[in-house]
C-alpha cells in the first residue's frame, strides 16, 4: 500500500507546479528554451547523443581544474611570506614540491622572510652542576603547533653524543649559536658540534698542543665558539681562544678542511700586568665578532671572524669590573649593543661617534621594567629582587627575575623585545649553572643545493604512475651528457619498468620504452658510418 506524501511535501510540490505554470504563461519562449535544455540533459543522462548546441554548451560550461602547478613562482612566494613563523614555512615547503622549489631558488625571499619573521626561540639548555647531561626547558606556545612539533622531534637529551662512562657523559656546553650546540669533553679531549633538530653530529679533536707554543707565563683555553655560515648550510667553524699573561691567541677549525689553523699571538693587552692569570671574562658573539671583556679594566678584546685579527675597544667606565651586570649582544638589524641592568631597569648602550669621529659608548634608552615584571610573574612588590641578563640575541633580551640572597631558588625566565617593548613570560624553574637560549636556525633543506636535480614529479608524470616510498631511480649509463635510467621499486627489481633518458644540458626527460629488466643494460649509440668518412688513397 502506497502512502501519501507528507502534507508539507505536497504543499511544496503544488507551489512549484503553480510557479512553473505562471512562468510558462508569462514567457512562452523562455519556457520552450528551458524545456529543450531539460530534454537534452535527460537524453545525455540516458546515453542518447547530444545535439551540437548541447555539446557546445556543455563544453563552455565545463569547470576548469586549477592545481598548485598553475601558480607562478612569484605568487607562491608572496603566499609563503604571509606564514606566521619559520616552522610553518618548513612544514609548507616540505609538503609541496612547488613551494620547496620556490623557496630554494630565491635568496631574496629568504632575506625578506628572515626580516619579517625572526628565527623563533625553541628552548633553553641549562648546564648541569657536576657531570650530568645538560637539561632542557622547552618554550610552549599554543598558538604555534608547528613550533611545538619541531620541539617534539628534537633530540633534546643529546642521545647521539658518545660517552665512555655510564654514570657521566663528560660533555659540557660551551656555546649555543646558529642552531648548533658546541660541547666539550675534557675526558676524551673531543669537541662536538650538534644540531638537536636535524641530529647532525660532528666530532673532532681539541686543538693540537702547538696552540701553546710561545706562551709567556700562565696558559689557558678561555672560550670556544661555533660560527655557522648563513650562505653555506651545514658548514661551520669553531674558534678556540686561549691566553697567556698578557696576550690572546685563537685556533680555528673548519668543517670543510677538517683541520685546525693556529693564529699568531695578539699584541700585549694595554695595561695588563705580566703575572695575571685569568684576566678575561667569558666571551659572546655579536655583530659578527667575538667579544671578551676584561675582568677589571674598561676594555674588551675583539676577534674579527672575517679577518681573524684581534683588536681592543673600550667599555663604559660605569661597567668596569662588573661583568655580571651586563651582556654584549646585537639588535634585530645586527647593530652592536650592551644591555646592563640595575635592579629592574635595563640600560641600552650603543657605540656612537662624537664630533671628532671617535666612537664611544652612549646610553640610548633606559627601560624600567619593575611594574611589568612583577605583574607578569605575580610577585609581591615588597620582595627584594633584581634582573639577571643571560643573552641579547636579534634584539631580544633574555633574563630572569631572582630574589636577592636566594640564587639557587626557582625563578621566572622572561624575554623582552627592544623593538616592540613586548615582555613575555617563558617558564619557571631552578637555575643550575650556564643558560643557553636555543634559537631555531634556517634549515639546510630550504637552501638551493647546486648540481642537484629533483626528477620525482617529472618521472611520475611522464610514466603516468603514482609515487611510492619504495621507488627510486636506477642509473644505467651517462653518455654524451645524457643520463639513461629507470624507476625501480625497492625489493622488486625484476618487475616491468619504464626506461628513460635525461639530458643534462636541456633538462629534457624522454620516455623510451616499457619492459622487464633482465640483467645488464647497454645503451647502443649509433657511430659515424664508414661510408661518410673520406678515405684518401694516395696514387
Amino acid at each position: 500500500m502506497l502512502r501519501r506524501p507528507p502534507a508539507a511535501w505536497r504543499s511544496a510540490h503544488n507551489q512549484a507546479h503553480l510557479d512553473a505554470r505562471a512562468h510558462r504563461r508569462a514567457s512562452p519562449q523562455a519556457y520552450r528554451r528551458s524545456a529543450r535544455v531539460k530534454t537534452h540533459l535527460q537524453g545525455i543522462r540516458h546515453g542518447l547523443p547530444a545535439t551540437s548546441g548541447t555539446a557546445a554548451a556543455a563544453k563552455t560550461q565545463a569547470p576548469t581544474c586549477t592545481t598548485i602547478h598553475d601558480l607562478g613562482g612569484d605568487l607562491i612566494l608572496e603566499i609563503l611570506l604571509r606564514l606566521p613563523s619559520l616552522s610553518s614555512l618548513i612544514r609548507a615547503a616540505v609538503s609541496c614540491r612547488a613551494f620547496l622549489a620556490a623557496v630554494r631558488s630565491s635568496p631574496a625571499f629568504r632575506r625578506r622572510f628572515r626580516a619579517l619573521h625572526p628565527p623563533p626561540l625553541l628552548s633553553f639548555f641549562f648546564e648541569s652542576i657536576g657531570k650530568d647531561i645538560p637539561s632542557f626547558s622547552p618554550i610552549r606556545r599554543r598558538s604555534d603547533p608547528d613550533l611545538a612539533a619541531a620541539v617534539r622531534g628534537a633530540d633534546v637529551f643529546l642521545t647521539r653524543l658518545p660517552y665512555h662512562d655510564e654514570a657521566s657523559t663528560g660533555w659540557k656546553i660551551a656555546e649555543c649559536s646558529g642552531g648548533y650546540l658546541l660541547l666539550l669533553n675534557g675526558d676524551t679531549e673531543q669537541i662536538a658540534v650538534y644540531n638537536p633538530l636535524t641530529r647532525a653530529l660532528d666530532l673532532f679533536s681539541v686543538p693540537p698542543d702547538e696552540i701553546a707554543d710561545g706562551h709567556r707565563g700562565n696558559f689557558s683555553v678561555q672560550n670556544c665558539f661555533v660560527l655557522s655560515s648563513g650562505e653555506a648550510p651545514g658548514s661551520f667553524r669553531v674558534v678556540c681562544c686561549c691566553l697567556d699573561n698578557s696576550r690572546v691567541r685563537a685556533a680555528v677549525f673548519s668543517s670543510g678542511t677538517r683541520e685546525w689553523q693556529i693564529l699568531p699571538w695578539s699584541p700585549p693587552a694595554p695595561g695588563q700586568p705580566s703575572d695575571k692569570g685569568h684576566w678575561l671574562l667569558a666571551g659572546k658573539q655579536a655583530n659578527g665578532n667575538l667579544h671578551l671583556a676584561h675582568v677589571e679594566r674598561a676594555y674588551k678584546v675583539v676577534l674579527d671572524t672575517l679577518t681573524l685579527q684581534f683588536s681592543f675597544i673600550d667599555l663604559p667606565e660605569h661597567l668596569k669590573g662588573k661583568g655580571s651586570l651586563y651582556m654584549t649582544g646585537e639588535t634585530k638589524n645586527g647593530k652592536l649593543c650592551i644591555v646592563s641592568v640595575v635592579g629592574f631597569t635595563l640600560h641600552i648602550w650603543f657605540r656612537v661617534a662624537d664630533t671628532d669621529g671617535v666612537e664611544k659608548w652612549v646610553v640610548d634608552k633606559v627601560i624600567p621594567l619593575k611594574h611589568e615584571v612583577l605583574q607578569a610573574t605575580e610577585t609581591a612588590p615588597d620582595d627584594p629582587g633584581q634582573l639577571k641578563v643571560w643573552a641579547v640575541l636579534d634584539g631580544v633580551v633574555y633574563f630572569s627575575a631572582l630574589i636577592r640572597g636566594q640564587p639557587s631558588s626557582p625563578r621566572w625566565f622572561l624575554s623582552f623585545c627592544l623593538e616592540t617593548r613586548k615582555l613575555e613570560k617563558l617558564f619557571y624553574r631552578t637555575f643550575d649553572n650556564g643558560v643557553y637560549p636555543y634559537i631555531m636556525a634556517w634549515p639546510s633543506s630550504l637552501w638551493e643545493v647546486e648540481n642537484v636535480i629533483p626528477l620525482e614529479h617529472e618521472v611520475f608524470q611522464a610514466t603516468e604512475t603514482s609515487p611510492d616510498d619504495d621507488d627510486y631511480l636506477k642509473m644505467w649509463a651517462v653518455l654524451d651528457g645524457v643520463v639513461f635510467c629507470s624507476p625501480v621499486r625497492f625489493g622488486d627489481p625484476s618487475s616491468p619498468t619504464w626506461f628513460l633518458s635525461f639530458c643534462l644540458e636541456t633538462r629534457n626527460l624522454e620516455k623510451l620504452f616499457y619492459r622487464t629488466f633482465d640483467n645488464c643494460v647497454y645503451p647502443y649509440i649509433m657511430a659515424w658510418p664508414p661510408s661518410l668518412v673520406c678515405n684518401c688513397v694516395s696514387s
